[in-house]
């Protein structure tokens, strides 16, 4: 058996800062929130051919309060067009009300300076509302990138996040370039998860999951992992132990980028 094995073992039913097991991607906040966001589009037919666009700018709000009050705030408009004056009045009242409201241990609270900022990926440390403007003000490269990505998923149930960087790059949206970097993995990674997708596990995809970022790259030798195989028995028997038969590359690479923060951080 690995030596780094015990690492995962023994955390599989660790929580992070969110209050959200970090095993897997299936149970964090932000993923379920996209996929119900995506769910609940549907009853809003009339933004059928922006959903995927929609969804990834609801998920600039990372907690599902903001993000459902997001979706349905868009889909109560009838107009039908997506305008930056539109998309900057709904995403401003949004950031504004969840402003002074915090999540302390997966509970949304008010009236307290503890826990987490309801509108902030804890991972990048900087409000939603940050990439939320900037994705308005690219409002058409962003919708291009999404168009293509919608219209690779026509064609794949299973998804290459290689694949998928080179599409973002293609579209020359300003705000996701396809770079190996955790923002364009993210853009990846809450696409798919709206549309019921999962990442293949190849050699290739863990190549960019393992090196997106010097600390996650680090992290991955410290444990003995740099080796596609012997990761993929990883994902492979955490799968098994956590009963998840769709257990990918992604989860494993969500579960090692959280360990850091518990485990490796300084």
């Amino acid at each position: 058996m690995h030596p780094s094995w015990s690492v995962f073992y023994n955390a599989m039913t660790d929580s992070d800062a969110t209050g959200c097991r970090i095993a897997a991607a299936q149970y964090r906040m932000d993923v379920n929130a996209v996929s119900d966001a995506y769910a609940l589009f549907a009853m809003y037919p009339v933004w059928e051919s922006s959903k995927l666009f929609l969804c990834l700018l609801a998920a600039q709000m990372y907690f599902p309060w903001p993000m459902h009050e997001f979706v349905h705030s868009i889909g109560r408009k009838s107009c039908g067009i997506l305008s930056r004056d539109l998309l900057l009045k709904i995403g401003d009242e949004i950031f504004t009300r969840y402003s002074s409201m915090r999540v302390l241990n997966g509970r949304l609270v008010y009236g307290t300076s503890k826990g987490l900022d309801c509108t902030t990926n804890p991972s990048e440390r900087k409000n939603g509302s940050v990439r939320y403007h900037l994705m308005v003000e690219d409002l058409r490269g962003c919708m291009c990138l999404c168009s293509l990505v919608e219209d690779y998923f026509s064609k794949n149930n299973n998804v290459s996040i290689s694949a998928m960087l080179k599409i973002l790059g293609d579209s020359k949206c300003v705000v996701f370039d396809g770079k190996k970097q955790y923002k364009n993995v993210r853009c990846c990674r809450l696409l798919a998860s709206a549309a019921g997708k999962v990442f293949v596990s190849d050699a290739i995809d863990w190549e960019v999951f393992a090196t997106m970022s010097r600390h996650v790259s680090g992290v991955i030798d410290t444990l003995g992992l740099r080796e596609y195989k012997r990761a993929a028995k990883y994902v492979e028997a955490l799968g098994r132990e956590l009963s998840i038969p769709s257990y990918s590359i992604n989860d494993f690479i969500i579960f090692v980028c959280l360990l850091t923060k518990i485990y490796f951080d300084p």
